[in-house]
């Protein structure tokens, strides 16, 4: 009888979780370094020093139910420590129609439209 409360329980935890899809594309030329155990910072300022872009990163939730901050932080965090690099550049970040093939001028008059956040980060490593 517990085991099947906790499944029943789990299902119902996981049924209410937003949904990411993360993908990570290193950029043409860039060296390949070890991934780093380090904490990477997460900024969305154009950091002042020197740095060379490692790889793209693009994170797309749901937005019913949404991701929380923390969950897409942590992804872009390990996605950027992966690459080896010291911090992730978030260039992008908006909520977006679902489907493809709606415009978003179209999109803001349809209150039927799914939406979709999507992120896009640069994993970068700081020059000397």
């Amino acid at each position: 009888m517990k085991a099947v409360l906790s499944t029943i329980a789990a299902a119902a935890l996981f049924a209410g979780c937003a949904h990411v899809n993360e993908s990570t594309t290193p950029v043409s030329g860039a060296p390949a370094l070890q991934p780093t155990g380090a904490w990477v910072q997460v900024t969305r300022v154009e950091p002042a020093r020197r740095y060379q872009e490692l790889g793209e990163i693009v994170l797309e939730s749901t937005m019913s139910p949404a991701a929380d901050e923390d969950v897409l932080e942590k992804k872009l965090r390990a996605s950027g420590a992966a690459l080896g690099a010291d911090a992730v550049l978030v260039r992008f970040d908006r909520v977006l129609p679902a489907d493809a093939e709606v415009n978003n001028s179209q999109a803001t008059r349809r209150k039927d439209s799914d939406w979709k956040r999507r992120i896009v980060g640069v994993a970068i490593k700081y020059r000397e």
